[in-house]
């Protein structure tokens, strides 16, 4: 409003009139200052509207604007104006906003019934689509299908046979060594081991069984556990394994068995169940006629025959990765 204002004074109290001509505007006895405010207030009723074509690159005194203007000179100033005089409630607006904000994703992400949400500081990856507060995946114990469903349970242990094993050194490389073994055994339990390619005993059980250090024989074939990691070998021995099957028949086999202080048990390999009848010929085909045809059978396990070639064993400490 471009025309001044005229105060009308009455003691302590002010009278406004509008000094715009053809308005009427008058206020009533008021105080100076909600008379300055009215009077602002009606002056906005009197300003022009914003021009509906303007100039949107204008020459100034540092040279043309780099970039166009959205809105005429007018409105610009009236804007700047306004947020001059609203600083500080704009920001607590804002920070209020962002608060509220924060409180409920909070809410959402950690709220649980029966605790505090104060209580959960749970800090969120931020994605890319808008589920940000989808819910964590729920961990699963080991569960087993039983009686038409899934029900929750413990992990079996791993299957285990009773056998004796002895001392069985050839006769070329008994010169100098010790026959022990070769009428008594040590009776133990051995992990049946289906994915191992060799016979691996625990050197703690082997010394414990009677055993010396000095019946195991040095060997240049270096093992590995089925994640790679290398297996310390102290050496090997060449045993006789026994064992009684369902009905009461004993089977007995000749294998080459290392020893090692990285393993707490005796695993028996694959050729060793095989040919002591604790697995199936055709194991593990569910072809009965067409099983393997170079395995020996259970009369011929004890005929020698040359070692087997060995790079790889299971789990060092827990034997089959499987139940």
């Amino acid at each position: 409003m471009t025309s001044r204002s005229v105060f009308l004074h009455d003691d302590t109290m002010v009278v406004v009139g509008c000094p715009v001509p053809g308005c009427g505007f008058e206020s009533e006895d008021l105080s100076e200052a909600l008379v300055i405010a009215l009077l602002t207030i009606h002056g906005f009723s009197h300003q022009h509207a914003a021009p509906s074509v303007f100039n949107v690159f204008t020459e100034g005194p540092r040279g043309w604007n780099p970039k166009p203007h959205q809105v005429c000179i007018g409105c610009y100033r009236a804007r700047r104006r306004q947020r001059r005089q609203q600083p500080s409630s704009d920001s607590q607006q804002a920070a209020m906003g962002s608060e509220l904000v924060s409180q409920v994703s909070s809410v959402q992400a950690g709220a649980r019934p029966g605790r505090r949400h104060g209580s959960h500081r749970r800090r969120r990856a931020p994605t890319s689509h808008g589920c940000v507060n989808r819910p964590a995946p729920i961990r699963l114990d080991h569960h087993i299908f039983s009686k038409g469903e899934w029900r929750r349970a413990r992990l079996s242990d791993h299957p285990r046979a009773l056998i004796t094993i002895s001392m069985d050194m050839p006769v070329g490389l008994r010169v100098g060594t010790s026959n022990r073994g070769s009428a008594d055994g040590a009776r133990i339990s051995a992990v049946a081991d289906t994915g191992a390619q060799s016979d691996l005993w625990s050197l703690e059980e082997f010394l414990a069984c009677g055993f010396a250090r000095d019946d195991l024989r040095p060997v240049s074939l270096s093992l590995s556990a089925a994640n790679r990691s290398p297996i310390a070998i102290e050496g090997a021995f060449f045993a006789r394994l026994s064992t009684t099957c369902s009905g009461g028949r004993v089977t007995s086999c000749r294998s080459m068995v290392y020893v090692s202080s990285s393993v707490r048990a005796m695993y028996l390999s694959y050729e060793s169940l095989l040919n002591l009848s604790l697995l199936p010929v055709n194991f593990p085909s569910d072809d009965v006629a067409g099983g393997p045809k170079d395995r020996r059978s259970p009369d011929t396990a004890d005929t020698p025959d040359q070692p087997l070639s060995v790079n790889a064993t299971r789990s060092t400490n827990g034997g089959c990765v499987g139940p």
